[in-house]
């Protein structure tokens, strides 16, 4: 549909009409009106922001993502220095040990190069202070961590004397900043000096796979990470058990750590009149004498028993009386009555007291026998060819496989004893309990009767034992 309007006023005029009627203006005149069709007044009509041109596709996709990288930066930053704060750090540091996460744990401490440490050992050692601050350990590092990011200083965050370590200092807390301007925390672990102080000589210990050899003289072993670290010990003689384990506990002093008994005070000496005899320990020959060997250690009182034998003129095997080591004494393996002949005499002396005595030490050495499968700890207190020493030789030459049985006597008690000259014969009830394959533990009880003699150097040893189930 056409439509006429005035070009002078715009309004509409009828088709045949000579002057607009409401200006007059004469529309005879060429381009005194405009003819506009119905499309062209629709289009007029429309938004302004609607007959705009369209933005390119380009700019739309850039302005999107100039917005999203915006939106990210502000979520990013609150994110990190919400991760970042004095707080945030410790809760991270405390979560990574207490769920023996070691890697992530390490990973947010600052470590000297030559600092020595374990893992476990270390954070077992927190876990230790952590418990005796009654739960207090985050709280108070919280506080410390809060006053080094306000004070911009570092600080030492230590922790009260305890009976598992002294008052001391654990962490050093530093201030950080990540790219200038995240204020946190970092966690520097406090290393002590440790070194051994010995008078010992020839003795090598391993120590988290570290040897040392003491050769009298003080062991710098440098820089450790608090905590108690087991090493083994291992002495020049071959009798006293290589799996001698210790404890270095670091720190114990502001000083370091101190082996200190590794000191000459911790050996025992041994002589005899008979130097050229045998010495036994703990029940196991030596296959040396007693002027070969002549100290022992380091030891810990009554771990080490001792006794020396020599074969007489007369072929007879004599033997002193068994000696428990003390550290730091003489032990004295005289055989009694060495004449000329260099032969003994028993003095005839028995009583019931030492006899039911001898039995219950006989008792502890047969369940070593019995849990080791060997006839050995045993065989110096039997009488060589008697009925009941065939009888413990043909049990033990049997092959049994030690871990598929253990026995544990848990009590002994004396029901009879009768003295007759040199002999004792010595009843006691007995309890124990027997483990077999199986796993399954089985409680007995037996009733045995032990003929006790007396051998020429006047220790007792045993002829027979006779059971009653």
């Amino acid at each position: 549909m056409i439509q006429r309007n005035c070009a002078q006023c715009g309004a509409s005029v009828p088709k045949k009409a000579s002057f607009c009627p409401t200006c007059g203006n004469d529309l005879t005149i060429e381009g005194a009106v405009i003819t506009t069709t119905l499309k062209e007044r629709l289009a007029n009509k429309r938004p302004a922001f609607l007959a705009k041109e369209k933005m390119p596709v380009w700019k739309k996709r850039l302005l999107v993502a100039v917005i999203v990288v915006f939106v990210l930066l502000i979520a990013m930053h609150s994110t990190i220095r919400a991760s970042l704060t004095p707080e945030r750090q410790v809760t991270k540091l405390i979560h990574a040990y207490t769920n023996i996460n070691t890697d992530k744990f390490f990973d947010m401490l600052v470590l000297d190069k030559d600092v020595t440490y374990d893992k476990k050992t270390y954070m077992k050692f927190l876990f230790n202070v952590d418990r005796e601050m009654d739960g207090q350990f985050e709280k108070k590092l919280v506080a410390v961590a809060q006053e080094v990011v306000d004070t911009n200083t570092p600080k030492m965050f230590n922790v009260p004397a305890t009976d598992f370590n002294d008052a001391m200092a654990v962490f050093e807390v530093r201030p950080l900043k990540k790219w200038g301007f995240y204020k946190t925390v970092t966690f520097a672990p406090v290393t002590y000096d440790t070194k051994i102080v010995t008078d010992m000589q020839g003795v090598k210990l391993d120590l988290l796979d570290n040897e040392y050899i003491f050769r009298g003289h003080d062991i710098e072993l440098g820089k450790f990470l608090p905590g108690d670290y087991p090493y083994t010990v291992f002495v020049t003689n071959k009798w006293i058990s290589r799996d001698y384990p210790k404890t270095l506990r670091v720190p114990n002093s502001v000083q370091g750590a101190k082996l200190d008994f590794m000191s000459w005070n911790q050996v025992a000496r041994l002589k005899s009149n008979v130097p050229d005899s045998m010495l036994f320990i703990n029940d196991e020959p030596t296959d040396k004498t007693v002027a070969e060997v002549r100290e022992l250690g380091p030891i810990v009182k009554n771990t080490v028993r001792v006794y020396a034998e020599y074969t007489n003129d007369k072929g007879q095997k004599v033997r002193t009386a068994t000696k428990y080591l003390k550290p730091g004494e003489v032990a004295d393996l005289t055989f009694p009555t060495v004449g000329k002949d260099n032969t003994t005499k028993s003095s005839g002396k028995i009583s019931k007291s030492s006899a039911e005595s001898f039995v219950k030490r006989y008792r502890r050495v047969y369940e070593r026998a019995l849990n080791t499968n060997t006839i050995k700890p045993i065989e110096t207190y039997l009488v060589e060819g008697s009925a009941y020493e065939q009888k413990m030789q043909a049990y033990f030459a049997v092959p049994r496989a030690i871990e598929q049985f253990k026995y544990n006597f848990i009590s002994s008690t004396n029901q009879n004893t009768v003295i007759d000259v040199d002999k004792a014969f010595v009843t006691t009830v007995e309890e124990y309990y027997y483990t077999g394959a199986d796993d399954q533990s089985v409680l007995k009880t037996v009733t045995r009767t032990y003929e006790l003699h007396l051998d020429v150097t006047n220790n007792y040893v045993v002829y027979n034992v006779t059971e009653n189930n």
